[in-house]
């Protein structure tokens, strides 16, 4: 494994994040998704963990890839946001509907 600068700790880091939330998404029932869905969230979990392998063992080769792993983290942590968002939207409308009967 030859040095690895700091810019490849991130861009392992943004896709270590990526995974993470693409395995939670395609076994999570909170995440409203169709199995078209699901099968792209797990194959890019399988994605992140190849990029990670070779961003460790030859450092980030393209000039696009911190760019490419910014957007990706970027979107995932939307999506979490977007989910969380809708589940306490969710219990707030049930509480209010409870509380009427």
């Amino acid at each position: 494994m030859q040095h690895i600068e700091i810019l490849s700790y991130y861009v392992c880091t943004a896709y270590a994040v990526v995974l993470l939330v693409c395995v939670v998404g395609a076994f999570s029932s909170a995440y409203a998704a169709n199995l078209a869905q699901r099968l792209a969230l797990a194959m890019l979990a399988v994605w992140s963990v190849w990029r990670i392998e070779l961003v460790m063992d030859h450092g980030w080769g393209y000039p696009h890839e911190p760019v490419v792993a910014s957007a990706l983290l970027l979107y995932a942590l939307g999506s979490v946001h977007k989910t969380l968002k809708h589940i306490r939207a969710s219990r707030k409308r049930n509480r209010r509907a409870d509380d009427i009967l």
